[in-house]
């Protein structure tokens, strides 16, 4: 039976294996394009494609990211408005304690 910090070891080793050839596999294509550009002379232009590509990939994530936070403020600050009749605090119910609200609620 293995010791506690060797079995900790050998599950983090394993795991950085794993990472490690996930890591490869999905960057395989992009080692063999650089290699393949810059044998013919167009590294530069791999290297322009790589930032453009990156780019793209960090405004959508920015524009997504944008749009979720924008529609969960607005949710927050709605709830209270679309509770069924009958239906008085939703602060008082789901945060009984006082200052457990969010922050956007005490406007």
């Amino acid at each position: 039976m293995m010791q506690p910090r060797r079995q900790k070891i050998t599950v983090l080793t394993v795991l950085a294996g794993i990472l490690l050839l996930i890591a490869l596999s999905v960057s395989g294509g992009t080692i063999q394009q650089w290699l393949w550009m810059n044998q013919v002379g167009y590294a530069v232009i791999f290297w322009r494609l790589l930032a453009v590509r990156w780019g793209l990939a960090a405004l959508a994530f920015a524009v997504v990211l944008a749009a979720t936070w924008l529609n969960l403020r607005i949710a927050a600050r709605n709830i209270e408005k679309n509770l069924p009749l009958g239906k008085t605090s939703t602060r008082r119910r789901y945060f009984p304690r006082r200052g457990a609200s969010p922050s956007c609620w005490d406007r």
